[in-house]
């Protein structure tokens, strides 16, 4: 009797740390660009939130860039819509970043309306929301220059990466270009043998990544190692495309995630590798996603990812198979959401996915962070009917499903598309996308404020009534029974230490029998796979 109750104070005592769900604080039309636009969220050192909209498009008019700052109880603060210092031009903006006075690092390119050309360019923000400076890097008029990548020094200089033209071969090359605070160009380094990439900048040293190296170069553009990035097969690394590569840190050393997706072959490889500061590859691991079985045309697609204090990585990307083409039988189509977790040694210690919470809809993600020992997975649903903003939480540990929470309409919005999100340091979700406005078809950018509160169960039974999952009997000595409202797909049990102990696949049922009789005795998490996304309940092993 002492063991039972034993096993029910730490079932509460586990659930209160891990369950929780989100609390609106505000959410706020932007008012900016119908249509929506791509974007970022960051925190200043104040606190303060600071979005970025790159280009939208709303019929034949492109709409520029904008800016704004709030603060955190979603007072607007400044904003810059449709800044045009220079005439019959348009930005589009690449990349952003703070220096350390917060002041606001904006590089792009300008499309012009009267040819059909592109330019350079970079944008100076102070942390008042004033227009410092704007420079273009070159003025050529017959070709079309970019700027992809934008980080400062902690003396206020200014590193970019960019395509520009070099007169004295002719024609665009790689460039790694040197900025003053001020804006005054100190040099520039062209580079023919390969693409440099993402710039990163770390305790002051200066990094790329690009799909194919990864290299570190000194303050004056001097080149000090230049590191592969090998693949499963050549014919990948020849025909890279489609490549998500970014670059995090940690004590000793960093990771790259790159996704490369071949043309020749239609394969799609997704790795996690870990370099020393000297280049040198520690580990390497394809990190397959968690996938239903193989379908006909099935693809897979990384979006974003996040480490944690401990160096492990995890992964977010969505995938697609079946179907028949667009002239074709969709009946066996299907899409979801996975999650990938690779250790700080470079071992895959669990995989979740995430399927649509309703038929006819597609599921995709929008940014995937992490916060207090927990993974969240920002997604957009959507499909003939509405749309709506999910987050799902797992535990970084194991990737039990722990809570999640959907968002169909506000009072402002009867859609919600999620774009892009962040955690500040005070723990606040922040989310932004498109939401379409009530009672009109006018779309607008929204911004969400969320708290994450915790919620403190009671007993078992409030679990399983807040999860519409029924375990019983519960505890159970012999055979677990589990019922779903939803039919069962698939099942995973995993122990007090994340370890699974059972799993099963097409289950196809409302009910399922297990056999725990040979289970320790403790606590384990039930996960279960339905049409509606995951389900999960505890129970305790007698």
């Amino acid at each position: 009797m002492n063991k039972f109750y034993f096993l029910i104070t730490a079932l509460v005592a586990l659930t209160t740390q891990v369950n929780a769900q989100l609390i609106e604080e505000w959410d706020v039309q932007t008012g900016l660009f119908p249509n929506g636009a791509d974007g970022e969220i960051k925190f200043d050192s104040n606190g303060d939130v600071v979005i970025v909209r790159n280009e939208s498009y709303s019929g034949s008019v492109n709409y520029d860039h904008a800016i704004q700052k709030y603060n955190p109880e979603g007072t607007l603060l400044w904003e810059i819509v449709n800044d045009n210092v220079f005439d019959e031009v348009n930005f589009n903006v690449f990349d952003w970043t703070f220096d350390m006075d917060d002041n606001i690092i904006l590089c792009g390119d300008q499309e012009t309306t009267t040819a059909l050309y592109e330019k350079t360019y970079l944008m100076k923000v102070s942390a008042a929301g004033d227009v410092l400076w704007q420079q273009q890097i070159t003025s050529i008029p017959d070709w079309s220059e970019e700027i992809y990548s934008v980080v400062t020094d902690e003396d206020g200089s200014i590193y970019v990466s960019a395509q520009l033209y070099h007169d004295e071969v002719e024609t665009l090359q790689e460039a790694l270009v040197k900025i003053n605070p001020v804006g005054d160009i100190l040099w520039t380094r062209f580079y023919d043998e390969y693409t440099i990439g993402d710039l990163e900048m770390h305790n002051n040293r200066l990094f790329a990544v690009s799909e194919l190296s990864v290299r570190e170069y000194n303050m004056d553009g001097d080149e000090l190692w230049n590191t592969p990035i090998a693949y499963e097969s050549e014919e990948s690394s020849a025909n890279a495309v489609g490549m998500l590569n970014q670059i995090t840190f940690e004590a000793n050393s960093f990771r790259i995630v790159s996704r490369v997706y071949d043309q020749l072959t239609g394969d799609s490889e997704l790795g996690v590798k870990s370099f020393s500061y000297a280049g040198v590859e520690l580990w390497s691991v394809e990190a397959d996603p968690y996938l239903p079985a193989p379908a006909e045309n099935e693809n897979t697609y990384s979006v974003d990812f996040t480490m944690d204090e401990q160096g492990n990585v995890f992964v977010v990307g969505y995938y697609t198979g079946g179907g028949g083409g667009k002239s074709g039988d969709f009946g066996d189509e299907y899409s979801g959401v996975y999650v990938v977790a690779v250790d700080a040694s470079g071992n895959v210690s669990w995989r979740n996915n995430i399927v649509s919470p309703e038929e006819n809809q597609r599921v995709f993600p929008a940014k995937i962070l992490h916060y207090e020992g927990q993974i969240l997975v920002v997604c957009q649903t959507g499909g003939y009917e509405a749309h709506e903003e999910g987050v799902y939480s797992y535990r970084a540990t194991n990737g039990e499903a722990l809570w999640q929470n959907h968002r169909p309409s506000t009072d402002n919005f009867y859609e919600l598309i999620a774009r892009f999100a962040n955690i500040s340091s005070e723990g606040a979700l922040y989310i932004s996308g498109l939401g379409v406005g009530s009672g009109s078809n006018e779309q607008f950018i929204y911004l969400n404020k969320y708290s994450i509160e915790e919620i403190i169960p009671t007993s078992i039974n409030d679990i399983q009534t807040a999860n519409q999952l029924n375990l019983w009997p519960n505890p159970a000595k012999d055979l677990l029974y589990i019922k779903s409202d939803d039919v069962i797909q698939a099942i995973r049990i995993t122990g007090m230490d994340g370890k699974l102990v059972y799993q099963s696949e097409n289950i196809m049922s409302l009910n399922a029998p297990i056999d725990v009789s040979h289970f320790a005795p403790q606590l384990y998490t039930v996960s279960i796979t339905t049409v509606r996304g995951i389900e999960t309940g505890r129970f305790a092993k007698q």
